[in-house]
């Protein structure tokens, strides 16, 4: 890591934790290990270090977002990916304030207070808001154009509900402990994606089993299918390795009871 990123990360840190007016620039350089005069090498002043430091979360998240979403062309998994890196993004930064991985820290108050004060933190945090948004309308686009997606949905309020969603449930993950956000991931995930898509591949086969139409059922459970295997395959991997570690504990509870009665012998 870089002297520079380091300086950002620290202060960060502090300016989260502690509130940006209680953070001051001899306490950063203390904590990096450098002189106070060493920050103005790389920053003019501790509102510039606030902005770099807002900027290197939107960009490092938009990349994020970008590279995991790629890795799947169906939309549900695009969804999916978007979720799993906002969530394990503010989970990152959990870790960077020294909390727990499991319990995602709420930035947005900190967000919130930076963009109030300073003009161009909040012109570019909208960006940030409106790229995210403009990655879910494609999302839910694409997914209509495969029919994927159910197409009598309003495409710009569906992507801020999904949007706020994710921050609504980091917000509450965040203050209410006894919500873990990370048990329930699946559900949730499920639950959105049925109020996109699961309905209307049932009308599809609801209406060829009335019309008698051979092609349409075939259609329909073809369609069925493909929505459910997604869901079906985490199943079974999960399963599967629940039965992989009760067969590992059974062997392992065997080799004990030999060990066990090798120790007793050789004890006498």
């Amino acid at each position: 890591m870089t002297t520079k990123n380091q300086i950002i990360k620290t202060s960060l840190k502090h300016f989260i934790n502690q509130g940006y007016d209680y953070t001051s620039l001899n306490q950063i350089a203390e904590d990096v290990g450098i002189k106070k005069s060493s920050l103005y090498y790389h920053f003019k002043s501790k509102d510039d270090l606030l902005f770099e430091g807002i900027k290197l979360i939107t960009q490092e998240l938009s990349v994020s977002i970008t590279n995991n979403i790629q890795t799947n062309k169906q939309a549900r998994l695009r969804l999916e990916n978007l979720f799993e890196s906002i969530l394990d993004f503010n989970s990152n930064i959990s870790l960077l304030l020294g909390n727990n991985f499991n319990t995602p820290t709420n930035i947005n108050a900190f967000f919130q207070m930076s963009s109030n004060r300073y003009e161009n933190i909040s012109i570019m945090i909208d960006q940030f808001y409106d790229d995210i948004i403009s990655i879910i309308k494609d999302i839910i686009i694409t997914g209509q154009d495969k029919n994927e997606i159910k197409k009598n949905i309003d495409i710009e309020m569906t992507s801020i509900e999904i949007l706020s969603r994710i921050e609504g449930l980091i917000t509450l993950s965040s203050i209410y402990k006894k919500f873990d956000l990370n048990k329930i991931r699946l559900v949730l995930y499920e639950n959105l994606w049925s109020s996109l898509q699961i309905e209307e591949k049932k009308e599809t086969l609801k209406k060829a089993l009335e019309n008698e139409d051979l092609e349409g059922m075939k259609t329909g459970i073809e369609e069925l299918t493909n929505a459910f295997h997604p869901i079906a395959q985490k199943l079974y991997q999960k399963t599967a390795t629940q039965e992989g570690a009760a067969e590992e504990t059974a062997t392992s509870g065997d080799d004990d009871v030999v060990d066990a009665d090798y120790e007793v012998v050789d004890e006498d």
